[in-house]
């Protein structure tokens, strides 16, 4: 590997913190072209999920808690539609006004401590 593996990883963390484009990657880190193809690679393979489900097995197991969730919530809400949208691709919330798609999202119960 031509970069170090740490500044790899740190250059991911620091795009998903602050929530910038790769192009705007500050020059403390490798190039952002070898970020995201390391990214990129990772991504093929599975492995930023991997971690995440790691990391918060042994988050709950420190907080003294099951490794795996046992509830779920799910949630919806309505997402508003610019008026281009055609009326057999948006629905209708019975009580709100606005018409729009309606998503909704298993969430799983709150991992903190």
């Amino acid at each position: 590997m031509k970069h170090d593996l740490r500044a790899m990883v740190d250059a991911i963390g620091y795009l998903t913190r602050y929530g910038i484009e790769w192009r705007a990657l500050p020059v403390d880190f490798p190039p952002w072209e070898a970020v995201y193809a390391f990214f990129e690679r990772w991504s093929e393979r599975g492995l930023p999920q991997r971690l995440v489900d790691r990391l918060r097995g042994r988050i709950r197991i420190a907080c003294g808690r099951a490794e795996l969730p046992t509830a779920a919530v799910i949630d919806a809400q309505t997402v508003r539609g610019a008026d281009t949208v055609a009326a057999d691709g948006a629905g209708y919330d019975a009580g709100k006004k606005p018409r729009g798609v309606r998503e909704t999202l298993p969430l799983t119960a709150s991992d903190s401590c």
